[in-house]
């Protein structure tokens, strides 16, 4: 990658600040959005939309929450958005949808639990199970293994 020199980088983000997306900026300079948000990222200013006064729409909050659902990572839904992972999770925390891990740990009840198991003699994968209660599938498993109800992978991962 060519060096680009400070004064682009400040234009890049002039624009990127004025709610272009990297996609909209890269056309104004014939590059890439991805190559526009990898000369800033390099650069060490790389911004957040998701911080600051700006506030995400309650759309986009849940465009974040459907592809998380569906078993993207928030790396994978930063990309969909021009944005770093941590913009998303900090976006879905200022809207109050951003709930830890360890927060689905702790609020997992014994109910819940159970119902896990029984999707899982019913011959439901981890992932499956997971989709069901909008957790991943290392969670469930997590869950399970603290809880210290947990059969073997492999056996409560095999088809009826």
């Amino acid at each position: 990658m060519k060096r680009t020199s400070p004064e682009r980088i400040e234009e890049y983000l002039t624009l990127y600040r004025q709610n272009k997306t990297y996609e909209q900026v890269g056309k104004v300079f014939g590059l890439s959005g991805k190559t526009i948000r990898a000369v800033i990222k390099s650069s060490g200013r790389l911004e957040s939309r998701a911080t600051g006064t700006s506030k995400t729409s309650e759309e986009t909050i849940n465009q974040y929450l459907d592809l998380l659902s569906k078993g993207k990572t928030y790396r994978e839904v930063g990309e969909i958005f021009w944005l770093d992972e941590n913009s998303i999770r900090s976006a879905l925390k200022n809207a109050g949808k951003f709930e830890l891990r360890s927060k689905a740990i702790q609020n997992s009840s014994s109910e819940r639990i159970e119902e896990y198991l029984d999707l899982l003699s019913k011959g439901k994968t981890y992932k499956q199970v997971g989709e069901v209660f909008n957790l991943t599938a290392n969670t469930v498993y997590g869950i399970l293994k603290r809880s210290g109800r947990l059969e073997s992978r492999s056996r409560s991962t095999k088809k009826a």
